[in-house]
């Protein structure tokens, strides 16, 4: 039976932890960090702290992680609570607490939707469909992928979407559907091309190697793998390069070219040694020492086969310490940490009920003042109405005032001239004398 290629994506970051001196980057930021205030700034210098230590020490990650959780709940800012709940997923991935990470990256998924973030939507999906690959829930994680597939723009070439389809990719590779997961990764690649992404470029020609590795076509394989190496030299990754020689090592070994296989696990094992990569190197004496037995020359199998056991015994051993020293660790900080999003939960919710409950008592205020001010200009309508009414009456009464006084000096002028004046009959008599 085929032996699959050593590396299927890239080493998990927890097996290759390396204790460096801290950087100059790092001086700098923990410089800034001391004398910044507790306000966002500090929420995304914790987070990018945890970037710089992710590789050099779990603890010391963990730390600014959960500090930055921590401040960016208390202060209710989103973008900082998205990062850092991300952040805090993917430490407990590295460190293989798949349970963990997944309720880290959902509450993110969570906050992201409550922006209304497109981007970061489809990024939780894509960590989340990750996890799920890791527990072996194939479909699930299928699920994710397709869900970030769908909120993508398909003729983009966005770094989302060449990370999605890559994802879809190994999703169809690990259910033996092999062509579909080529046409993932070919499009994956025709993006990384386009837009000058080296290291992707690497990985998706690395993933197409295996691919090839496992149906067989081992002349496809070893075209993709040394592909992937010459760029993994170009950037200077020697972490990279040394997955490279280790799967260009196995693709000489099933060709039958084993001198070649031979110097290619030698040259993978001495930089595995170098970089500290204790998994790798594992692997490489396994596949090593199957190698030997195969050729016969089983005193050298048995060797490596001797070293292959110890690595993995003293890498299990490692392995038990860490997580009994971190079990109780992840333990309070997981339920500091729920007991933080619950909290955030539950100030969201309240703010939204007291938005509810403002948005009502403005309304009742709007429409009390409206009613107040209808009743006003009602009010002020029948004054002013009564007013004119009032008007009215008070000018009918001066008219008939007047019409009273015009009409007593008419009947005054009346009776003055019956004074003055003879009467008719008076006058009558007087001319009946004169004839």
């Amino acid at each position: 039976m085929r032996k699959y290629a050593l590396i299927l994506f890239t080493l998990s970051s927890s097996c290759s932890i390396i204790l460096q001196a801290q950087t100059p980057k790092i001086d700098s930021l923990l410089a800034v960090l001391e004398k910044c205030g507790d306000d966002t700034n500090k929420v995304k210098l914790l987070n990018e702290l945890y970037g710089e230590f992710e590789e050099r020490s779990s603890d010391a990650a963990f730390s600014y992680c959960r500090q930055a959780l921590g401040l960016a709940a208390r202060l209710q800012y989103k973008t900082g609570l998205s990062l850092s709940l991300k952040n805090m997923g993917k430490a407990f991935y590295n460190q293989g607490a798949y349970d963990s990470s997944l309720f880290y990256h959902l509450e993110n998924l969570r906050i992201r939707e409550s922006m209304g973030s497109t981007s970061g939507v489809i990024v939780a999906y894509n960590e989340i469909g990750n996890v799920y690959k890791r527990m072996g829930k194939v479909d699930m994680a299928l699920e994710y992928f397709q869900k970030a597939l769908a909120l993508l723009d398909q003729k983009s070439n966005s770094h989302n979407l060449a990370v999605t389809l890559n994802n879809m990719g190994s999703i169809y590779r690990r259910k033996k559907k092999y062509d579909e997961a080529l046409k993932y990764y070919q499009r994956t690649m025709e993006i990384f091309r386009i837009t000058n992404d080296s290291q992707g470029l690497s990985i998706c020609l690395n993933n197409m190697g295996n691919i090839y590795f496992e149906t067989g076509n081992d002349s496809k394989a070893l075209e993709c793998h040394l592909k992937s190496l010459a760029i993994k030299e170009e950037l200077g990754d020697k972490k990279g390069m040394a997955a490279a020689y280790a799967n260009i090592a196995q693709v000489y070994a099933e060709a039958g070219q084993t001198q070649k296989a031979f110097d290619m696990f030698e040259k993978a094992l001495a930089l595995a040694r170098e970089q500290r990569m204790k998994e790798l190197a594992k692997e490489i004496y396994l596949a090593r020492s199957e190698l030997y037995a195969k050729l016969k020359r089983f005193e050298l199998a048995y060797q490596d086969h001797i070293r292959y056991s110890a690595m993995k015994d003293t890498l299990l051993n490692e392995e038990s310490s860490r997580q009994v020293n971190e079990m109780q660790t992840k333990y309070e900080t997981e339920k500091k940490d729920k007991e933080l999003i619950r909290k955030d939960a539950e100030i969201t919710k309240q703010n939204a009920e007291n938005r509810q409950r403002e948005t009502e008592r403005n309304a009742f205020i709007g429409g009390f003042v409206l009613m107040i001010a209808l009743a006003y200009f009602i009010f002020r309508g029948y004054r002013q109405q009564r007013h004119a009414h009032a008007e009215i009456s008070r000018q009918k009464d001066v008219i008939e005032e007047k019409q009273k006084e015009i009409l007593d000096s008419i009947h005054y002028a009346r009776r003055i001239q019956r004074a003055i004046l003879p009467t008719t009959r008076y006058i009558e008599r007087c001319l009946e004398k004169w004839r």
